[in-house]
C-alpha cells in the first residue's frame, strides 16, 4: 500500500478545513451572542480564520506524521484494529490495543 502524497495530504485537510470553516463562522455568529460577546462580521471572519488556518497546519502535520509512522513499520495496517473498551464496575479499563481482552475472545490477524 503506498501513502498519499504530501499534496494529496495538503489537499485533503485544506477541503477538511475549508468545510469546517463555513460550519464554525456559522456556529460562532449564533453562540458569540449568547456569552454576550459583540463581535462584527469582519471580526468573526478575521477569528475563524485564524483558528482555520491553526488548524490546517495541525492537520497536515499531524497526517504527514502518520503516514511517515505507516510507511517506516510503525504502524501495520494489517494489524490496526478499533480499541476494544471493556467497562468493569463503575469505571472504564482499556483493553490492548492489538492484543485479546479478559472479557472476549478475538482471533489473532498473523
Amino acid at each position: 500500500m503506498v501513502g498519499q502524497t504530501k499534496f494529496e495530504s495538503l489537499v485533503e485537510s485544506a477541503t477538511n478545513i475549508g468545510v469546517g470553516y463555513i460550519v464554525s463562522l456559522m456556529v460562532q455568529i449564533l453562540v458569540f451572542p449568547l456569552f454576550d460577546l459583540q463581535v462584527t462580521l469582519t471580526e468573526n471572519v478575521v477569528i475563524c480564520l485564524i483558528f482555520t488556518a491553526a488548524s490546517l497546519i495541525r492537520m497536515y502535520f499531524l497526517r504527514r506524521f502518520f503516514n511517515w509512522s505507516k510507511l517506516n513499520g510503525n504502524i501495520r495496517s494489517d494489524r490496526v484494529e478499533h480499541e476494544r473498551v471493556a467497562v468493569v464496575g463503575a469505571g472504564v479499563s482499556r483493553a490492548g490495543f492489538f492484543g485479546k481482552d479478559s472479557h472476549h475472545n478475538y482471533p489473532d490477524k498473523n
